[in-house]
């Protein structure tokens, strides 16, 4: 029965153009051919039912997007502080600017000063001779095309800076007179 049940599986392994052939030997086995026999019988194969593949994309090789550099979770002025007064008669104004996470290639800080831009690179900046009063400053960061990243909530200072024509009031010692002029 085995040699029987073998020689099934091999028919149905045989291409279906193929012919098969069912005998019986004289020990009463059932013998399946390709080669006709004397007293031989053709078996008939029914076509073998196939299901044709499913078409699949190009899986070519698709590379991982590059990782985005992360977002900035923080720029603030740091110096000067919010709504602080700044004693400077030349003028000079030092801000320091905290961005977090740190700044990324190509990525600038950018500071402006009463809406103008006054400077650019960072995070620490010196503004030279700016005028008394009352000022703001924002910072933002520009990406490599000038896009904008991210930027700072907005700090006013109040810069002061004695004169001749405002001097200082009644009790405070004024400034030295420079040396080599007679008054």
């Amino acid at each position: 029965m085995r040699h029987v049940l073998l020689m099934m599986l091999f028919s149905l392994a045989l291409p279906a153009s193929a012919q098969v052939y069912r005998s019986v030997d004289e020990h009463g086995n059932v013998v399946f051919s390709d080669k006709p026999s004397p007293g031989a019988e053709e078996v008939q194969i029914k076509e073998v039912q196939t299901v044709p593949p499913e078409k699949i994309e190009d899986a070519g090789y698709t590379p991982k997007p590059e990782k985005p550099a992360p977002a900035y979770t923080e720029v603030a002025i740091t110096r000067p502080e919010d709504d602080a007064t700044l004693r400077d008669n030349p003028g000079n104004v030092n801000v320091s600017v905290s961005v977090s996470p740190r700044l990324q290639g190509g990525d600038t800080i950018v500071l402006y000063m009463d809406g103008n831009e006054v400077a650019k690179g960072g995070p620490g900046f010196t503004l030279e001779n700016v005028d008394r009063g009352t000022h703001s400053l924002r910072a933002v960061i520009r990406g490599q095309n000038g896009e904008l990243q991210a930027g700072s909530k907005t700090v006013t200072f109040h810069l002061f800076r004695e004169s001749i024509q405002h001097p200082p009031p009644r009790g405070t010692t004024p400034p030295p007179k420079p040396a080599g002029r007679a008054g």
